[in-house]
């Protein structure tokens, strides 16, 4: 027979106690409490992967840490050797310009020396000393009026270069001077670029002037030390930012040559503030961005530029950073490969000792011990198993006791009756029991001992419970009716009893 206590057999009741608790906890602790279990994934392994991930989480953002620094380190050190080319270049200019002026300076004071100077003479000197000159198209000697008097190039004799910025400075009193880019000479359609030099007597007197004209696309001549990949180039633009010379195309068209700063605001800095300026710049369609350097070139107001693309840059580091992140990864991958393995040894005999719990109780229970399995799952399991064993044990013992109670309860001659005290339900009552009533066995399992004896209810209750308090059959004297309402003193003894884990009279 089975037995449940009120509590068990009320399924409200049995939630009140759940409720209760939802009640007192704290508004904000069950907040967090659902975000917590919306999150947290319900498995153990899974739970696992997730303990493995957070605890790499901050070595993860270590080496993130440190490539980006090694990433900023090279571009720091990528823009800083543009900075250094673009000195070099200007470095370099600058001292081919001042190699000019004083290579003026010299063919003047010839000049001056042998005067008076014929024409012819002095029309051979220029020619022989622009020859020697780097990237000169031709020299020319003017008067104080800024008129050309002699040239290695023929053409120019008589021409009025007083028009020409760079020549009215030296003519108001500058040593020298050098002009910025024009689109075309006095006698040449190609652009241009000027050096002047003053000549003056010993008495400081202005004598005459001598004039280099620097054809840009021959400034390759120059000895320009500066090492570039073939992506990376150097230039130099004059005052407005037209283009002189770039080593990517030495011949450019004017229009390039106009618009090569147009977008670069590196260089719109260098020009307006006269100071070194480095950053990246948007390229064109296609072609990324690029690092550019710009630096003055000392007493002319020309700058400087070198550029190279960001991808060329940064190629070296971000070649090494993509090995560093791939074996970071192959790292990653083998340590979740050994954490599911791993995650297996603890996961597998869990799932393994929930289906013995469950089979407990039933034939198709059969042990078995995973040698895997952690010593804390072993302990369990082995004292789950004593429990278990222990549980077969008492329920054997029961099922015996039952047995003989039920052997005893059911041969008994004289009437018998198991009453629950609680309730005064008759729950068992023998064959002998339903002959002397009246009632079939099913009938009595629907009364209450209270509905046969004629003792009022209250006095009924008081009678079990004395004969529940007591340790020994208590004898009583009652009145019953039958089924056929006949009425019979009965001499009854009334006493507890334990069955299937209930105390019953």
């Amino acid at each position: 027979m089975v037995n449940r206590s009120p509590d068990d057999s009320n399924p409200s009741s049995q939630n009140h106690g759940e409720g209760t608790i939802e009640k007192q906890a704290h508004p904000q602790y069950k907040k967090w409490e659902s975000l917590l279990r919306a999150l947290l994934p319900r498995g153990i392994q899974a739970r696992l992967f997730g303990l493995i991930a957070l605890s790499m989480l901050p070595f993860l953002v270590l080496l993130g840490s440190i490539y980006f620094q090694r990433y900023q380190n090279r571009r720091d050190q990528a823009l800083q050797t543009e900075v250094e080319v673009a000195r070099g270049v200007a470095t370099t200019f600058a001292a081919y310009v001042q190699g000019v002026q004083q290579q003026n300076f010299a063919v003047g004071q010839a000049i001056l020396a042998d005067t008076p100077f014929e024409l012819d003479e002095v029309t051979h000197l220029l020619d022989v000393t622009a020859g020697h000159v780097p990237a000169v198209r031709n020299m020319s000697w003017l008067d104080v009026q800024g008129r050309v008097q002699a040239s290695s190039l023929t053409d120019m004799v008589g021409r009025d270069l007083s028009i020409r910025d760079f020549v009215q400075a030296v003519l108001a009193g500058k040593p020298w001077a050098v002009g910025d880019l024009i689109d075309r000479g006095v006698v040449t359609d190609a652009p241009t670029l000027g050096i002047a030099t003053a000549i003056r007597d010993d008495t400081g007197q202005l004598r005459g002037v001598v004039i280099s004209a620097i054809e840009p696309t021959r400034l390759s001549e120059l000895t320009f030390t500066q090492e570039r990949s073939a992506s990376g180039i150097y230039a130099l633009v004059d005052r407005q930012g037209v283009l002189i010379y770039s080593s990517a195309e030495p011949d450019p068209g004017w229009d390039a040559r106009v618009n090569w700063m147009e977008g670069d605001p590196v260089l719109s800095h260098v020009l307006s503030s006269g100071q070194e300026q480095y950053g990246i710049i948007p390229g064109e369609e296609n072609l990324g961005s690029w690092m550019s350097a710009g630096v003055p070139v000392n007493e002319i107001g020309f700058v400087a530029v070198s550029r190279l693309p960001v991808a060329v840059a940064l190629q070296p580091v971000l070649q090494n950073l993509s090995q560093n992140i791939l074996i970071t990864l192959l790292v990653w991958l083998l340590a979740f490969l050994l954490a599911y393995l791993l995650a297996q040894t603890i996961a597998r005999p869990l799932y393994q000792f929930e289906q013995d719990a469950n089979a407990i109780g039933s034939a198709e229970y059969r042990s078995q011990v995973d040698a895997l399995a952690p010593k804390e799952v072993l302990r369990l399991r082995l004292k789950v198993e004593q429990m278990a064993n222990d549980l077969y044990r008492r329920a054997e013992a029961l099922r015996e006791s039952e047995a003989r109670f039920r052997a005893l309860f059911h041969n008994r001659h004289s009437p018998m009756l198991l009453i629950d005290p609680e309730s005064a339900g008759i729950v068992d009552a023998n064959p002998a029991a339903s002959e002397y009533y009246g009632w079939s066995h099913a009938e009595l399992l629907q009364k209450k001992i209270s509905d046969i004896n004629l003792l009022p209810a209250e006095v009924t209750y008081a009678e079990m419970k004395q004969a529940r308090d007591s340790e020994s059959s208590q004898q009583f004297y009652f009145r019953h009716h039958l089924a056929s309402g006949e009425v019979r003193d009965v001499e009854v003894r009334s006493g507890p009893i334990q069955w299937g884990g209930k105390e019953y009279l």
